[in-house]
């Protein structure tokens, strides 16, 4: 059965993905991230795993702003623990893919929190 709950949740869901983590701003983009660090321990990891917060948050991964990418990396381990082995093995490979690029990262803070 359809909940006018859980379909107005998924639009909010999506409307902060798409307003916060695709954002022009770092600051929207560094307030996606700490709205999911919030949410990592408030809702369940198959909540987490259903949204599109893990994407978007290994999409931050790769941003232009160091410090997004600082902040993403620290969510990077719990992330990482949301994930099924078997169900996301392309998540988790791109996830390990990002971590190896972060390590080598040009911003010293980033390399050191990877």
């Amino acid at each position: 059965r359809a909940h006018p709950r859980a379909a107005h949740r998924h639009d909010v869901c999506t409307k902060l993905v798409r307003n916060h983590a695709h954002a022009r701003s770092c600051l929207a983009r560094l307030a996606f991230v700490a709205v999911l660090t919030s949410a990592l321990t408030v809702f369940s990891s198959r909540w987490i795993r259903e949204s599109y917060f893990t994407a978007a948050a290994v999409e931050l991964l790769s941003d232009r702003v160091p410090n997004v990418r600082l902040a993403a990396a620290g969510l990077l381990p719990r992330l990482k623990g949301t994930c099924r082995l078997a169900e996301e093995k392309g998540l988790l490979d791109t996830m390990t893919a990002a971590l190896v690029t972060l390590r080598k990262d040009d911003d010293k803070d980033v390399a050191a929190a990877a």
